[in-house]
């Protein structure tokens, strides 16, 4: 059985930007609703997503919390490691050092 050909550009590296449309809904408390709309390959595109978007239910309450933000395609963008901490962990530690203090224990307001 012979092997496949595949275009001799293929494996090649090339540069290559998508954009992805952001919707980012920020709340009082700090908090965040991000929407990962889509990913277009060209800012032209990702623009007129947005226009159409806007348009829709609760998108077009918030207009103002859309992003397009540019990447680069075959190239890490995270090139650390990370360590999760929930709010309930951040509460948690936030009690245990004020209770340690002498404090009330009920959490930040």
């Amino acid at each position: 059985m012979s092997r496949p050909s595949f275009p001799t550009h293929l494996g090649k590296s090339t540069t290559m930007e998508m954009f992805l449309l952001w919707h980012v809904h920020k709340f009082p408390d700090g908090e965040e609703d991000a929407k990962l709309i889509g990913v277009y390959s060209s800012r032209e595109l990702a623009e007129e997503a947005q226009q159409r978007a806007v348009m829709q239910p609760g998108f077009r309450d918030r207009p103002s919390d859309f992003c397009i933000s540019g990447y680069t395609v075959n190239q890490d963008h995270w090139q650390e490691g990370y360590v999760t901490e929930t709010h309930a962990d951040v509460i948690r530690q936030w009690q245990e050092n004020n209770t340690q203090a002498g404090a009330a224990p009920d959490g930040p307001k």
